[in-house]
């Protein structure tokens, strides 16, 4: 889990890869199956530290996120809107964009 940690720092990915790492690494290490030593204590957090649960393959096989709306298939058409205030609102976003100094650097 140490290096699993320090790899996703590295990387600038989000530590909720990292069960998902740990077990990439125990797979390609030929370590299958990880015990955790429940005497271990974490020098900084103690007997609070994290310890990931156990998710069995088939139930991780069929877990699947559906996304409802994501992604859009097909045109999105607005039949009413507010077009003087969309107008508006985009007009003060591109205005913010070019006042900010770290816009026009990209140029």
């Amino acid at each position: 889990y140490d290096t699993a940690d320090k790899w996703l720092l590295r990387e600038d990915l989000p530590l909720s890869y990292r069960q998902q790492i740990v077990d990439f690494i125990l797979e390609n290490t030929g370590q299958k199956t990880f015990s955790f030593d429940p005497t271990f204590r974490d020098p900084y957090t103690g007997s609070s530290a994290y310890v990931p649960a156990e998710i069995s393959s088939k139930h991780a096989a069929s877990a699947k996120p559906t996304f409802k709306h994501i992604p859009k298939k097909g045109a999105l058409v607005f039949d009413v809107a507010q077009f003087d205030g969309i107008s508006k609102k985009i007009s003060e976003f591109n205005n913010s964009l070019l006042s900010n100094e770290f816009c026009c650097a990209l140029d």
